[in-house]
């Protein structure tokens, strides 16, 4: 894990061990029904969730009758509801802690990826390579939404949580080189910036 990795990683560990409020909002599930409407799915499709986080979405999704692999920097931002989740379904959901940009070579390509409130969290460095992560595990579309503005819980640990904060255009460019946009989902304008998206060569 590199210099960067290893700061940021602190960085969580040290929110998710003493903010106990950060877990109380998980942007991911609001998106869910946008994603699931979007996309046409099927039962044995496997998704990646990119920054998981507390890792709720994996409820719905095995729902849904899908494979999950869940990708986090903390092991602890995991509720322990997953936790159990993961022991009692271990052959349909996965967890992996890993750095988004230093990623394991073995995991594996998903039909679909999921990656909300996630980007403006990594250095501006490591952007492009953390998109091109993903790009090469998705085999037919995925979703995405990035914050525009710094958010409150960095205050707590006197550090910023956000800490790539451009405008809509500027991340419309970088996802561009590496995915096909396929459409947008307004939501906040201003504040948020979500997307469909599709691999940019089949």
């Amino acid at each position: 894990m590199d210099e960067i990795a290893q700061r940021e990683k602190k960085k969580y560990d040290r929110l998710w061990q003493s903010v106990p409020s950060y877990r109380t909002c998980s942007l991911g599930e609001l998106f869910l029904p946008h994603f699931f409407g979007h996309f046409s799915l099927e039962e044995g499709d496997r998704i990646l969730d990119f920054g998981c986080g507390s890792g709720r979405c994996a409820k719905a999704f095995l729902e849904k009758g899908m494979s999950v692999h869940l990708i986090d920097f903390c092991i602890d931002a995991l509720d322990p509801e997953i936790h159990l989740l993961a022991t009692l379904c271990s052959d349909r959901l996965i967890f992996t802690e890993a750095c988004l940009w230093d990623l394991p070579k073995e995991l594996k390509a998903g039909e679909w990826i999921y990656c909300c409130d996630v980007m403006e969290h990594i250095p501006e460095s490591q952007v492009d390579k953390v998109l091109y992560e993903m790009s090469l595990r998705m085999k037919k579309g995925g979703y995405l939404s990035i914050c525009l503005q710094e958010d409150q819980f960095g205050q707590a640990l006197q550090e910023p949580l956000h800490v790539t904060i451009q405008p809509k255009e500027w991340w419309i460019e970088r996802l561009s080189a590496w995915f096909l946009i396929e459409q947008e989902m307004p939501f906040c304008e201003g504040v948020y910036f979500n997307c469909f998206v599709r691999p940019l060569y089949t």
